[in-house]
């Protein structure tokens, strides 16, 4: 089989905060490969292997990785990259708009003028020209299509932003995912608008756009370890009762202790906790160096070990989330 020519790649910041510390070293490898070597944004899985050095049933385990996380899709033995029908962004600010430039685009244009007014309709306000610039940039330096630049300011509009730099931030952030589809766009307000928002009301927050780091812990929750969403929404309940405040990374311990106890259920979430809280009683009430725990408590111990852990990371929580 011929092998593919190599080609340089560039990575966004926003890919090595999400995914530099995170992803597995493997998988990392093959975004690589697959933006360095594929043909069209395109390789089969055999291909991979062969560049990377390992079996095929390996390097389709690396490729699940970022199939999970909406980067490509592996069908029938190949990773496809996100079809887009303008290329993807090459700058790293966007173009400078001139209000005559623009005056023209939407004389000549017909969806731009549709852009516009639809726009100005969801931001509830007549458009400076920063606003203008902003909004085609979205279409023209970005790519997007009329109907996600509308799924995109309708989700910025419910959660009460109609800033132009946040409208902004957020479709970069899409765009540097993968987000280009309307398909992956209503998948992602949806994640965001049910999964994420219930997540926030069981920390006591309102509605906001979580940052990428809890987005990540989040997904990790979901589509890693495979929890339901009752059963994280109980997790970062009782982080609350143990910290007072909204720590994701408290709640990622708590359910990465419950991942390696076979928690499945809230019933069975519920009993984990109750049984570490009587393990915490028995220790706090019976500190004796001869005194020999019972196996149950032992197992409680090594299962649920969060007081060595709260009392490590209290002061460290304070600066986070």
């Amino acid at each position: 089989m011929e092998q593919p020519s190599i080609e340089s790649v560039t990575l966004s910041a926003s890919f090595l905060e999400r995914f530099l510390v995170q992803a597995p070293a493997e998988s990392l490898r093959l975004y690589l490969c697959v933006r360095a070597a594929g043909q069209q944004g395109r390789m089969t899985v055999t291909q991979a292997a062969q560049l990377l050095g390992c079996t095929p049933e390996q390097a389709l385990e690396s490729a699940l990785y970022f199939q999970q996380q909406g980067l490509w899709q592996v069908e029938d033995g190949e990773i496809r990259l996100p079809y887009r029908q303008t290329p993807a962004p090459v700058l790293a600010r966007r173009p400078n708009y001139e209000p005559k430039e623009l005056q023209m685009y939407a004389e000549k244009n017909e969806e731009v003028r549709r852009l516009f007014a639809m726009a100005q309709t969801y931001l509830g306000r007549m458009l400076t020209h920063h606003d203008l610039s902003m909004i085609f940039s979205l279409y023209h330096w970005l790519g997007l299509s009329i109907e996600v630049i509308e799924i995109l300011l309708r989700h910025c509009v419910s959660l009460g932003h109609r800033n132009a730099s946040y409208i902004e931030k957020v479709a970069l952030d899409w765009v540097e995912s993968g987000i280009t589809t309307v398909q992956a766009a209503k998948e992602r307000v949806a994640f965001l608008s049910g999964d994420f928002r219930q997540i926030l009301a069981a920390f006591g927050q309102g509605a906001r756009m979580p940052a990428p780091s809890e987005q990540e812990l989040v997904e990790k929750w979901r589509n890693h370890w495979g929890f339901s969403l009752p059963v994280i929404v109980y997790a970062c309940e009782k982080t609350v009762e143990a910290t007072g405040k909204p720590a994701f990374r408290y709640a990622d311990r708590i359910l990465e202790n419950w991942k390696k106890a076979g928690v499945h259920t809230v019933e069975e979430a519920k009993a984990a906790a109750e049984a570490f809280y009587q393990g915490y009683r028995k220790t706090e009430s019976a500190r004796k160096p001869s005194a020999k725990p019972s196996s149950f408590g032992a197992y409680t111990q090594r299962q649920y070990d969060y007081e060595a852990f709260e009392a490590k990371q209290q002061d460290r929580l304070k600066g986070e989330d």
